[in-house]
């Protein structure tokens, strides 16, 4: 897995390219805590355009980053899920739980 942070004021896009699964799972959650917590942006865009692959350890990195940005009150969106990665978003039940563009 590949991460590319960029910032545009307050709002960070974190573009994950490759598969995300038991070996980057964590790097993902990571990064994404570390954005909302530390570095203090208002909204965290997780570009997902670049997913092969993800995982049910995968879909726990991504549910805990939006459990830390909903304590902070903070919108986590979910940009250009690939067809096949938002089936498994949306089998996992998670759709509803984040703010999801660009599909």
């Amino acid at each position: 897995m590949q991460l590319q942070r960029r910032v545009e004021g307050d709002v960070t896009t974190l573009a994950v390219a490759g598969d995300v699964d038991i070996r980057s799972a964590a790097e993902l959650r990571d990064a994404g805590t570390r954005e909302l917590e530390e570095v203090g942006c208002a909204k965290l865009v997780l570009d997902l355009s670049g997913i092969e692959f993800i995982d049910s350890t995968g879909l726990g990195a991504l549910l805990g980053i939006r459990l830390v940005a909903e304590k902070q009150d903070k919108p986590v969106v979910l940009h250009a899920p690939s067809e096949h990665v938002f089936y498994v978003i949306d089998l996992a039940g998670l759709s509803e739980d984040f703010i999801v563009d660009g599909i």
